[in-house]
């Protein structure tokens, strides 16, 4: 009976870290939608995956910009220093 007793303690401490963890894992879900919301104006999901992907083709195109325009000085720059 004591063995019973002790196994059901350890099952109720488990789910009482259980439900903790739930919810504090719903506490910063209910942050991270707080943040979308205050720090890019969106309002479901679905907006927020849609403004990622926006981010996310907008940063490929400057970092695409940014490699052009240094390869173009480098090359400017090389024959700078050949014709010296």
């Amino acid at each position: 009976m004591q063995e019973i007793i002790y196994n059901l303690n350890k099952m109720k401490e488990k789910i009482d870290e259980a439900k903790d963890n739930i919810a504090r894992q719903e506490g910063r879900l209910q942050e991270m939608i707080e943040r979308l919301q205050t720090e890019f104006d969106c309002k479901t999901l679905e907006h927020a995956e849609k403004l990622l992907e926006k981010l996310k083709q907008e940063y490929a195109e400057k970092t695409e910009s940014i490699t052009t325009n240094f390869l173009i000085t480098k090359e400017k720059f090389d024959k700078a220093q050949i014709n010296g």
